[in-house]
């Protein structure tokens, strides 16, 4: 598929290419995608509609999800190019606010559940934790190309981060909140069709339960935290409050009650900049009679967003 492939051409030269290039082939492969109405694009214009509340042909829903191509396409770049960037350059480059709240978790020592959505940079932003002293495991998607996710796990393993593959996630991730770490879990889209049921963005959709099944299990705290990217390669992340349910009812109805309060965090962080949700992948369900259109694969040839 032509994403892939100009991704694998990525690999080579976007690491070696001035940053203000890099981003601009960025752009000009965002745009070749938009206008050749990639599915990615289609897939973000869908979930743009639902955030704006306005049809996905809307001029203004199609031109947030151009937005986010570009975003997800210049966050690549800032990946590839993540292998050669000195930590303390890294580190420089990420402003954060509410970090007393992680760290004040952390202290704790029942291990931090971190909840974000793919919003801004998360790849990159997140070898901050590893780099502050929190050890920190991240569940991935595999994707069909072997070499290629060892690659792109080895540039988002690059300052400390772990990684493992998300389908054989459960022993690491209990092991690492028993220990004291940090787990990330990127919680805003139910991949495998099994999640609970919320209410996100004024819309019935699921959302997976794994944040609350390990709070559950472990006691961690559940730690929103979320990134925007800034001009000139610099990101902006802002951690909030544990989220805190009633501690009454069943374990059902406690799950819930929990991940309403994922859903209401999520949906207030896509809603400060929805062009920064950079997601390609239908969230809500289609009405029955919908069809699903032909096209290109989209901005995610990792098979990820």
């Amino acid at each position: 598929m032509i994403a892939t492939t100009l991704f694998r051409l990525g690999m080579t030269v976007a690491p070696w290419l001035p940053r203000s290039l890099a981003y601009a082939c960025a752009r000009a492969f965002a745009t070749l995608l938009a206008g050749a109405g990639a599915g990615g694009f289609r897939a973000a214009a869908a979930n743009q509609a639902v955030v704006h509340g306005r049809p996905a042909a809307d001029p203004g829903v199609r031109a947030a999800a151009r937005a986010a191509l570009t975003h997800q396409a210049l966050n690549y770049v800032d990946l590839l190019q993540l292998g050669r960037l000195p930590a303390a350059t890294l580190l420089q480059r990420i402003e954060v606010s509410g970090y007393e709240h992680l760290r004040r978790a952390h202290a704790a020592g029942r291990g931090v559940i971190i909840i974000s959505g793919h919003i801004g940079n998360l790849d990159v932003v997140g070898q901050a934790l590893p780099l502050r002293g929190h050890p920190t495991l991240v569940p991935v998607e595999r994707v069909r190309s072997s070499r290629l996710f060892r690659y792109v796990s080895a540039l988002r393993a690059s300052h400390g981060l772990t990684l493992v593959p998300a389908d054989a996630a459960l022993r690491p991730t209990l092991r690492t909140l028993r220990q004291g770490g940090v787990v990330v879990l990127i919680n805003d889209w139910d991949r495998l069709g099994n999640g609970v049921p919320v209410r996100f963005c004024d819309r019935e959709t699921q959302l997976p339960a794994a944040p609350a099944v390990f709070h559950l299990r472990t006691g961690a705290p559940i730690i929103p935290c979320y990134v925007h990217r800034r001009p000139a390669g610099r990101y902006a992340v802002w951690v909030e409050p544990p989220i805190v349910a009633a501690a009454t009812g069943g374990t059902e109805q406690r799950i819930l009650a929990i991940m309403q309060g994922v859903a209401a965090s999520l949906e207030a962080a896509i809603r400060r900049d929805p062009t920064q949700w950079v997601l390609f992948h239908p969230v809500w369900p289609r009405p029955a009679n919908a069809q699903r259109a032909p096209g290109p694969a989209g901005c995610s040839p990792t098979g990820e967003s």
